[in-house]
Parts: structure tokens; C-alpha cells; sequence
């Protein structure tokens, strides 16, 4: 879903193009450049605007909910739960941020009442 700065940009660079393709390239070549230059301007501001957002979700999805939190010996088996407690990943014995979230919460409350 794009932010609203992106929404902007691309309204502006719709507009810019509607009004160069009003103009004659032949006729005003340096009017038609002009726009083009200010169009690939606000694209590239746009391409980097949205790489910024899809690098801060990338970087989220790869911090935050694939990386154990804490991984149990080999020795130790926790068969009927060991695929919820480690729901992102495939590893034996890990304990997802997800579950750990889930536990933390739910021994907090216990604590609180």
C-alpha cells in the first residue's frame, strides 16, 4: 500500500505527463525537455521513497520473525509443541518471537492480577 508521499508523487508525475503530451516535442523541444527532466526527477525521488519503505518491511520481516529467539538442545524434544513454538521457522527446538510474545504476555498478566 503506498504512503501518502508516494500517492503525491505519482498524482504529480500523472499530471506532468498529461501536460507534455499536450505539447508538440517538434515544435518546443526545450519545453518538452523541461518536463521530462522534472518527471524523471520526482520518479527517482519516487523510487526511492518506496525503496526506503520496502527495505524498513524487509528489514522487519527478517529481524523480527525469523530469527529465533532461543533454540533448545537437540536433546531436548518438545513434540507437541515444537511447531507452534517455533511457527516461522523450520528449525527443531526454536522459540519464535511470536511465541515468546505470546508466553511473555500471558505470564505478565498472571503476574498482574
Amino acid at each position: 500500500m503506498p504512503c501518502k508521499k508516494e500517492r503525491e508523487l505519482s498524482m504529480e508525475i500523472s499530471a506532468l505527463r498529461q501536460q507534455q503530451s499536450q505539447i508538440s516535442m517538434s515544435d518546443n523541444f526545450a519545453t518538452h525537455a523541461k518536463l521530462q527532466r522534472k518527471i524523471n526527477n520526482i520518479e527517482k525521488e519516487l523510487k526511492s521513497v518506496s525503496d526506503g519503505r520496502n527495505t524498513n518491511n524487509y528489514a522487519f520481516q527478517l529481524g523480527v520473525t525469523y530469527t529465533p529467539v532461543y533454540v533448545f538442545p537437540k536433546s531436548i524434544t518438545w513434540y507437541p509443541l515444537s511447531s507452534v513454538m517455533s511457527f516461522p521457522n523450520e528449525e527443531a527446538g526454536a522459540v519464535s518471537v511470536h511465541f515468546w510474545l505470546l508466553v511473555s504476555n500471558a505470564v505478565a498478566r498472571r503476574l498482574v492480577n
